[in-house]
């Protein structure tokens, strides 16, 4: 799919969750761990049209989420 440059992401919904590795997941990784951390996000538009998906596993030890909140 391809978007025009007037498609904006208004919204994102992100999962993030331990999950267990299979053998071949770890040595891709360059992992010993037999869990990683898998990051989902789904990218929507303005009209709740996904746009996007993306999905993405970490090894154990590799990642970390930071977030800011801040109340205007």
């Amino acid at each position: 799919m391809q978007c025009s440059a007037a498609v904006r992401i208004a919204r994102i919904d992100q999962r993030i969750e331990a999950v267990p590795l299979d053998a071949a997941q770890s040595a891709a990784l360059g992992s010993n761990s037999t869990f990683g951390l898998r990051v989902r996000r789904y990218y929507y538009d303005a009209t709740d049209r996904l746009l996007e998906v993306s999905d993405s596993l970490h090894a154990t030890g590799r990642f970390a989420y930071e977030m800011r909140l801040r109340r205007d």
